[in-house]
């Protein structure tokens, strides 16, 4: 027996005995009670080739003691025999255990039934402690779960982070928009002011106006009056003639001499009267003049206070959606990588705790074999409880998308009229508005979010409907191409407008009856019926010869449609006949 084994590998199960006869060594092993304990041994823990054919002399692999002299039990088959025994039990340990794990404990074992056979192989080539290897190999294999487990921890930490870092971002652009909110308000407010200064100095240049319109009809009324008294003194003369009555020539005399007196002096107060009123006149016209020019000096401040809030506005509304975008942008991205990435983390850490678990049974079997009572040392490592909690990564929930700042009214629409406008004085109304430009062209409430060119680029099938890139995001919008905003993603909206050649006329709008958060979520939703469409609205945009279509009913309308023979459209609807729809 000693002989046939000293020219053969020895073997931890029988999977290969290369130059022996391995019925030979079956019948030996027979006579020793031990054929049971081979068979049963051939399997996941038998080494192939564990020492090389023809080794000078044999390569006793023991769990229990060093390779060279062997213990109580001798060198023969019976301490084989104790090895497989051991080996066993800690195969059924770990199958148990992978067993009650579940999956994760099943493709646990099956790493750590891999790593412990490569010990194997090892310490069977060198002819090592079996039992000391296998403790290091546990050890080892623990340490690099803990650092596994730090290093997931460290990837959910950055993850995390993400959501961080874009909430930080948005504070920055959020002060910058407080700023622009105070700029704005403070101009809105001082507006106001300024349009209340415009009305005083306009009722003092009316009050002013008033009376020099007063002073001229008293001037004018003087004057007609001086006037009026003046006569062609050759018809004035008549009055010297007598009355035909006895007048002696003293009594037509002083008859005369009163006249004239009294004749003379209306005269002489007529004169004045105009003379002061001419003169008050005068001195009127310069008050206005410098009441007209304070008036005018303060309108054209106030108009420029008003430029100012306008521009305030604008530049607040380009902040704010520039700061939506952003943030939008980033929490996509950081929001992708929380769905792809957090699943795998959580596979990764149910594996871990499964491996560490089947790791310290067998760590507790291999420290069982030293025990005095070895069958209750095993059966107390088999039936305990090992804590796994330290590698718990518990995974949290990703951060909700805060809100962005709320619009504000823009210029010259009725809103932004009222709120800034409203409150000033019918003395002072305000100067001409003017409207917002974005990209060089003047802005509605309209937001620009997508611009297709005469190319496939936008295309129905094309990806860029349905996901975060952005295309030419730079690209004015009046210049022609394709291109979408980061606008398409963040901003929510009721209506849709499409315009054909500009991008403020030739359009048709819908509205719809619920709000969307963005364009990406309204052609991400799959085919949405709307028989409200204006279809002759979009006939009218895009402007079809008669007889290029027929002249049917719309079929299938509404948003992402999809109609026989590739006839789809994004928004729109079928102009066919119903069989065809």
């Amino acid at each position: 027996m000693l002989a046939a084994m000293a020219r053969c590998a020895v073997l931890l199960g029988l999977s290969a005995v290369p130059a022996c006869d391995a019925a030979r060594l079956g019948r030996q092993a027979q006579q020793h009670g031990l054929r049971r304990g081979l068979e049963e041994g051939a399997g996941p823990w038998s080494l192939e080739d564990a020492a090389p054919a023809g080794a000078a002399g044999p390569a006793r692999l023991r769990l229990d003691g060093a390779t060279e002299g062997m213990d109580d039990e001798g060198d023969g088959p019976l301490a084989l025999a104790k090895q497989q025994q051991q080996l066993q039990t800690l195969e059924r340990a770990l199958s148990s255990g992978a067993e009650d794990d579940g999956q994760a404990g099943r493709e646990a074992s099956k790493v750590i039934r891999s790593k412990l056979l490569s010990t194997l192989h090892g310490a069977a080539r060198k002819s090592g402690n079996v039992t000391q290897e296998l403790k290091a190999l546990v050890a080892d294999m623990r340490s690099g779960i803990t650092q596994q487990h730090s290093a997931s921890a460290g990837i959910l930490a950055n993850v995390m982070a993400a959501f961080s870092r874009c909430l930080t971002e948005k504070g920055k652009a959020d002060v910058q928009l407080k700023e622009g909110s105070t700029t704005m308000e403070s101009k809105a407010a001082e507006h106001l002011t300024c349009r209340g200064q415009e009305k005083s100095a306009a009722i003092e240049k009316s009050e002013c106006d008033d009376a020099t319109a007063a002073q001229q009809q008293a001037k004018d009324a003087t004057c007609a009056a001086l006037e009026s008294l003046k006569k062609d003194p050759n018809t004035a003369a008549e009055v010297c003639r007598s009355s035909g009555v006895a007048e002696d020539y003293e009594s037509w005399l002083g008859r005369n001499r009163d006249h004239f007196i009294r004749a003379a002096e209306e005269f002489a107060s007529a004169k004045e009267a105009c003379a002061n009123a001419t003169r008050k006149l005068a001195e009127q016209a310069p008050k206005c003049a410098g009441f007209a020019g304070a008036l005018d000096q303060k309108r054209a401040a106030c108009n420029a206070v008003q430029a100012e809030l306008e521009s305030a506005t604008c530049s607040y509304d380009v902040q704010r959606v520039a700061a939506c975008a952003g943030y939008g942008t980033c929490w996509a991205a950081a929001s992708a990588t929380y769905n792809k990435t957090t699943p795998e983390l959580a596979a990764e850490a149910e594996s871990r705790r499964a491996q560490d678990r089947a790791a310290m049974r067998i760590g507790c079997l291999l420290r069982s074999f030293d025990a005095a009572d070895q069958e209750t040392a095993i059966d107390d490592c088999i039936a305990k409880e090992h804590v796994t909690s330290p590698l718990d990564l518990p995974i949290p929930g990703a951060p909700a998308k805060a809100a962005c700042a709320a619009a504000v009214p823009l210029p010259c629409k009725g809103d932004f009229l009222n709120l800034r406008y409203g409150g000033c004085p019918a003395e002072a109304a305000p100067a001409t508005c003017t409207p917002c430009m974005i990209n060089g062209a003047l802005s509605s409430q309209w937001v620009v979010v997508l611009k297709i060119g005469q190319d496939s680029t936008l295309g129905y099938s094309s990806p860029l409907w349905e996901n975060d890139e952005l295309l030419n995001e730079d690209s004015p919008i009046d210049q022609a191409g394709n291109a979408k905003y980061s606008t398409y993603l963040n901003s929510p909206f009721k209506s849709i407008r499409m315009c054909i050649g500009s991008p403020d006329s030739n359009c048709v709008e819908h509205t719809f009856d619920r709000e969307w958060h963005s364009a990406k979520e309204l052609f991400s939703a799959g085919y949405i019926r709307d028989p409200t469409l204006d279809g002759e609205g979009i006939l009218g945009a895009f402007a079809p010869k008669k007889g290029w279509y027929q002249d049917c009913p719309m079929q299938r309308p509404g948003f992402n449609v999809k109609c026989k023979d590739s006839n789809w459209a994004r928004f729109g609807f079928c102009l066919n006949c119903q069989s065809q729809g």
